[in-house]
């Protein structure tokens, strides 16, 4: 299969593959076009609607009927820039700062499945932002693939 920008599979605008119509890709190994020339980005927003629309469309064509078009809607985009720091652009609305922050954070843990996944990471961040201890966990290559590693 060519590739294109990012090693992403082209689909077409129902998310199939052009030469295997029975195949969906979505996510980060899609190339959707953005009706503008472009592709549309590698990030969750897109992830999740097209894998909605390409789930409909596997029912679809299971019942016989033919699949349709992914439509993208931009709810947004979100960043963290730094400790208690985040930009936010959310239709007209542009905001960076601790509010922006809170509005990521708040947003991240309402997506997360489940209660206990929700508690546990509110819990974890909670604890790390009241006593500004942030654990990194690192996958290193050389000698030790694949295991983690804490840092000294």
């Amino acid at each position: 299969m060519p590739l294109v920008a990012g090693n992403r599979v082209p689909v077409t605008s129902t998310l199939a593959m052009r030469a295997y119509p029975n195949l969906y890709v979505v996510g980060d190994l899609a190339a959707i076009g953005d009706g503008k020339g472009g592709y549309l980005p590698g990030v969750a927003q897109v992830a999740m609607q097209g894998g909605r629309c390409a789930a409909k469309n596997i029912l679809r064509t299971i019942e016989g009927k033919a699949p349709r078009d992914f439509h993208y809607f931009d709810k947004g985009t979100m960043a963290t820039i730094g400790w208690n720091r985040a930009v936010a652009d959310i239709g007209p609305l542009h905001l960076s700062g601790f509010l922006a922050w809170a509005i990521w954070a708040t947003i991240h843990i309402a997506f997360l499945v489940g209660f206990r996944s929700r508690f546990s990471v509110m819990w974890q961040w909670m604890w790390a932002y009241i006593t500004r201890n942030r654990s990194a966990r690192l996958i290193i290559g050389n000698g030790a693939e694949g295991r983690r590693q804490e840092p000294a």
